[in-house]
């Protein structure tokens, strides 16, 4: 066999479940600084939860004489708004094998093929955005807001406690909210609720650490609710040793003491731009607590 004849053009097709040891080789080799045990545990996790019918349950793979040479993980999420489901979809972990990297953007145009999607990518690598460019994804948001919350002041009465320990009689947290808290519990974020008045409010944040840990936000109803409880949610986080938050922003927020970093931009594609601070099963949700190195508490 001549080692120098061009290679068959690889085949693109849907990741299935029997691929996924496959898939966790090929990206414990393009993303070295997570060994192969955190690509198995993120593969789990894609085959234990549920997804929307009619789209793919992992991704998309480029295969090349039986073997996984490119893959890109497609994370769908029906999401039940006021009058109809709105179908979501974060990319995450795309990675072609250097010999086969000029058909990377083939798996990246599957990947985003469905319309009436809302696409989103909230950890763009520098080298694929020229490719987002071109599949007409759009930033939506700029970087993050990295706030010393604990010094806010308390504004109005509240009480904040862990999801874990909210008694769920009498609750006020709807059927949605609470399903969303349970399940970023269950995917290691810190899940929390903040009731005042006779309203119950969802967050959910991520613990992170680069130099210092912090805890990105991942969800709250609306970005006003993180602003008028910040002084609340950060004490309750300080004494858990997370002095910081970040908080996905386009400029300073009026009212929070700390820096706009304007380095971590988000991009989307589809009618809509999704919400500021809302990433809710989002890579960051499902994939965090392995990359970033804090597994649930």
């Amino acid at each position: 066999m001549n080692d120098n004849a061009p290679l068959t053009r690889a085949i693109c097709r849907e990741i299935e479940e029997a691929d996924l040891d496959g898939v966790a080789d090929l990206l414990a080799k393009g993303f070295p600084s997570y060994d192969r045990a955190v690509w198995k545990g993120v593969c789990q996790r894609l085959a234990d939860r549920p997804w929307p019918g009619g789209f793919p349950r992992f991704g998309w793979m480029l295969e090349s004489k039986g073997r996984v040479v490119g893959s890109i993980f497609t994370i769908f999420t029906a999401v039940p708004l006021e009058r109809r489901v709105e179908i979501r979809c974060s990319t995450s972990s795309w990675f072609v094998e250097a010999k086969f990297r000029g058909q990377g953007f083939r798996l990246a145009r599957q990947a985003a093929k469905f319309n009436d999607v809302i696409y989103f990518n909230p950890t763009p690598g520098a080298g694929t955005r020229p490719v987002l460019d071109h599949l007409g994804f759009a930033p939506y948001c700029r970087g993050h807001f990295l706030a010393v919350a604990a010094a806010s002041p308390t504004r109005g009465s509240a009480h904040i406690c862990d999801y874990a320990d909210y008694n769920s009689k009498g609750s006020r947290l709807s059927p949605a909210d609470a399903a969303l808290l349970a399940d970023h519990s269950n995917y290691g974020c810190i899940s929390l609720v903040c009731e005042a008045g006779d309203m119950a409010l969802p967050f959910v944040f991520l613990r992170r650490r680069q130099y210092v840990s912090y805890a990105q936000l991942i969800y709250c109803r609306q970005p006003s609710d993180i602003i008028k409880y910040a002084g609340l949610i950060g004490r309750h986080l300080l004494k858990r040793g997370i002095p910081l938050l970040a908080i996905d922003c386009n400029g300073p927020i009026k009212g929070l003491i700390g820096h706009f970093m304007d380095n971590k931009p988000k991009f989307f594609k589809g009618q809509r731009a999704p919400r500021l601070g809302d990433l809710a099963y989002s890579e960051l949700a499902f994939f965090g607590d392995y990359v970033s190195g804090f597994r649930a508490e």
